[in-house]
């Protein structure tokens, strides 16, 4: 149900071919060792496959029927028992160590759509635990479900999930497993997807690959490799996995050149402006990416999260704006607009005396579109206005407009002299009133795009006593 919100990670693992043969060895004392050397590539030892396997949190259904093993996080070994007993073992473990997250979910749930604190005070109705802190966390769920939460509850608390390794089994193998694994002292035995698996993928769909039951066959019949639970699971951490449930090889929607281009260059962005927006970063590459692969910017920004190892940056939607930016994990998305507002207010006036084209200025904010560079001025930089000269779009200082030194002295004379009158200063009123001051169509003249920046302009000219603001559309004094 909340799968969106955890992302699995991408990684290669190596097969440990003496864990691999012990493990069988004890499953069975009849096999031949030496035809299981000799073949480490194949992925025909279905019983291995299907003894242990590794979580992948974009597909948790997996794991259903089946027990944990053991834990890693961050190489430490986590306690495990049931998944029940795993989940509680990690909220210890990030109390104990002080995770400077944890102690939110005293008071604020984990899970969307949840009303409750995730560490209640009070014991719930329904199967719970509890930790040493006395709160409870309720675990009423099916197995899936509880490894979301693990997955949820370690990347709220700011682990990468490549980072965090469970083992598991299904019911049946797990006593085998275990007493194999604590006989031999041996570790998890890994699997490896055989090279020629890419092959074929890379090959025979270019439009990518859906794990559905047609599909696996043909791709087994392929291959000559026998797809089980774990290689599946295993094969889906690899493959980039498209929002539609398309799958693809990383290299066939970008070579590895182009990847570490594109990382490295939003990771300048990040360091330069402290944000970058997600669709304006599919922009400028866009036209290196495979077009069967991505087709959109919704399908880059998975791709994005695919190959992006960075564990402090969050992708987030700017409130009332409705643009994505990649920003750090503990940033504010309006500190970071305010903050490139007060940077280009200053480019603008600084190093464009005042006055700068619209595609000039985007060329020195490459962190954001067109489009976002405009949201972001409007809201936030409001000594900036955007005009149009022979249809070029333009921004200037309110300065650069070109208003004589004595505009503030006439702009209070006409609003007092509204008020003898007993006029309302309302928007047109007092546009109508400096226009006959000024002999001039004020909004004409000095090319006032719109409403907004007028009262803009009125409101940072305006200096006399009392003081005013606008409500309403009314230049209304401001009562003490």
């Amino acid at each position: 149900m909340y799968n969106n919100y955890c992302f699995g990670g991408c990684y290669r693992v190596v097969e440990d071919i003496t864990c691999l043969k012990n493990l069988l060895v004890e499953q069975d004392d009849t096999r031949d060792d030496s035809a299981l050397i000799a073949q480490p590539a194949t992925a025909t030892a279905e019983p291995a496959y299907s003894e242990v396997l590794r979580v992948d949190f974009n597909n948790t259904e997996l794991c259903t029927g089946c027990s944990p093993l053991t834990c890693t996080v961050n190489g430490e070994v986590v306690p495990v028992g049931t998944w029940r007993d795993l989940l509680v073992n990690l909220v210890e473990m990030f109390l104990a160590k002080g995770n400077p997250e944890i102690g939110d979910l005293f008071n604020k749930p984990l899970l969307p759509g949840s009303s409750r604190p995730f560490l209640l005070k009070e014991k719930p109705n329904g199967a719970s635990k509890q930790i040493s802190t006395g709160h409870w966390i309720y675990v009423n769920f099916n197995i899936a479900f509880l490894v979301d939460i693990i997955g949820t509850l370690c990347r709220y608390c700011g682990i990468n999930l490549d980072n965090i390794k469970i083992a598991y089994t299904p019911k049946a193998n797990a006593r085998t497993v275990e007493r194999t694994m604590a006989q031999n002292g041996n570790p998890i035995p890994v699997i490896t997807v055989p090279e020629r698996i890419f092959d074929v993928l890379r090959e025979e769909y270019a439009n990518g690959f859906r794990f559905d039951i047609t599909a696996l066959r043909l791709l087994s019949n392929k291959t000559g490799a026998e797809i089980g639970a774990a290689l599946q699971s295993m094969l889906k951490q690899t493959l980039f996995h498209r929002g539609d449930d398309v799958y693809f090889v990383p290299d066939a929607v970008a070579g590895d050149k182009i990847r570490k281009d594109l990382i490295n260059f939003a990771n300048a962005l990040l360091d330069e402006y402290g944000f970058f927006e997600i669709a304006e970063l599919y922009r400028l590459y866009n036209d290196q990416l495979n077009p069967k692969c991505i087709g959109n910017a919704a399908d880059f920004e998975n791709f994005y999260e695919f190959i992006n190892n960075r564990e402090d940056i969050r992708i987030v939607a700017v409130p009332n704006i409705r643009k994505k930016i990649v920003i750090s994990k503990n940033g504010n998305a309006w500190g970071a607009i305010e903050d490139i507002a007060g940077k280009i207010s200053k480019v603008v006036h600084d190093e464009f005396g005042g006055t700068v084209a619209e595609e000039e200025l985007h060329a020195r904010f490459h962190a954001v579109s067109v489009d976002l560079l405009e949201k972001i001025i409007r809201n936030c930089a409001k000594e900036l206005v955007r005009i149009e000269i022979n249809g070029i779009g333009v921004y200037q200082t309110l300065d650069a407009l070109g208003l004589t030194d004595d505009f503030s002295d006439m702009l209070a004379e006409t609003l007092d002299n509204l008020t003898a009158l007993d006029i309302s200063p309302s928007e047109g009123n007092l546009h109508t009133a400096l226009s006959l001051a000024m002999g001039v169509n004020f909004k004409a003249e000095y090319n006032i795009p719109s409403q907004a920046v007028y009262r803009r302009l009125i409101a940072a000219y305006y200096k006399a006593e009392p003081a005013r603001e606008w409500k309403s559309g009314i230049f209304s004094e401001v009562s003490t």
